[in-house]
């Protein structure tokens, strides 16, 4: 087991924060906005195709594909296939993400996008438990914004 997964099953064992989270669709293009709080330990999924990730506010210190990085309000990265983001907030942070796709529900964008992970914590809209139940719907999780 590498020290990351042993982190992502620590870090279940701990109360799970509230992240806002709007998602918008337009012509092919997928944006999700997330709220993470200052302080958070955050976990994400491993993306099935490149996108941009933005911070809007905020920073943190998170992992990339040339290693641990601080960013912070105003930068913008591209984020490769396969990529999984671990990080940490120093204050109240606005990450954005836009992607291609031609999906037009929160479920099929999630199927689209993002790996399926059996141990995450948040899914689709960021619901927590989506992993175990499986059959969430878009109207479940929350409209498109």
């Amino acid at each position: 087991m590498t020290i990351t997964d042993q982190l992502i099953d620590k870090l279940r064992t701990v109360p799970q924060a509230v992240m806002p989270t709007l998602h918008w669709l337009l012509e092919g293009m997928y944006c999700r906005q997330i709220l993470i709080p200052e302080g958070t330990v955050f976990v994400g999924r491993v993306h099935k195709k490149p996108h941009y990730f933005m911070v809007l506010k905020g920073s943190a210190c998170v992992s990339t594909e040339d290693g641990l990085k601080e960013i912070r309000a105003g930068n913008v990265l591209m984020a490769p296939p396969g990529m999984k983001r671990i990080g940490i907030t120093h204050e109240d942070t606005i990450f954005v993400t836009v992607h291609r796709t031609e999906a037009t529900t929160l479920e099929e964008i999630a199927d689209d996008l993002v790996e399926f992970d059996l141990r995450a914590r948040y899914g689709i809209g960021n619901r927590q438990s989506w992993a175990r139940t499986r059959g969430g719907h878009a109207s479940e999780a929350g409209l498109l914004q």
